[in-house]
């Protein structure tokens, strides 16, 4: 489970900074798809950038967001076993609720938990395999972008070529150039190493 510091007053301090620093990118985004017409690059206008960075800096610094996106990537089996047991729990039932939007008179939302305990049962059937799954494409894909120890090496195509091989290293245009170490904190998760140990 998360461990990290869920202090309310904590949690609504480091949001309401998220929130400041993300708000001229909101404004933009309202305007402004992040993509070209191509849909290949993330962005092109530099004020886009600059104040995509600023929130993203933001979002990833060392607070309750950031922190815990990094729980996440560094424990995704625990967070996969979560979602398991948070199913078995749901009860059989259908919630319904009031539309906000229309409240006199408005459609009724109905979500059947049912659909919900399936899902995560399904979940709970290729928990392993996902988890495997995660765990080799990394592997493979450092195994096929990173130079030899002693070799000669341009960090740039190492960067790319991991990219190429769904191994995201170095500074990504997703992340508005900023370096991957943010979320990894440049170590394979402990998750994968257990992985590693059974098959090897």
């Amino acid at each position: 489970s998360y461990s990290g510091d869920l202090d309310s007053t904590l949690i609504e301090s480091d949001f309401t900074l998220i929130q400041n620093d993300c708000e001229e990118f909101s404004k933009l985004i309202e305007i402004e798809s992040p993509f070209d017409v191509d849909g290949e690059k993330f962005y092109t206008d530099k004020a886009f950038a600059i104040s995509g960075r600023k929130c993203l800096q933001s979002m990833l610094g060392d607070n309750v967001a950031g922190n815990y996106i990094r729980h996440v990537y560094n424990n995704m089996d625990q967070v996969i076993q979560c979602m398991v047991e948070f199913g078995e729990k749901l009860p059989k039932c259908v919630l319904t609720s009031q539309d906000q939007v229309n409240s006199i008179g408005g459609d009724k939302i109905t979500l059947p938990l049912s659909l919900d305990k399936k899902i995560f049962c399904l979940v709970k059937s290729y928990e392993n395999i996902f988890v495997d799954s995660i765990c080799t494409t990394l592997y493979e894909g450092l195994d096929n972008c990173l130079p030899d120890v002693g070799d000669d090496f341009d960090s740039d195509s190492v960067s790319l070529s991991c990219l190429e091989n769904d191994v995201p290293i170095g500074k990504q245009d997703m992340l508005f150039g900023m370096d991957t170490s943010v979320i990894t904190e440049n170590k394979v998760p402990d998750f994968c190493s257990q992985v590693f140990e059974q098959s090897d």
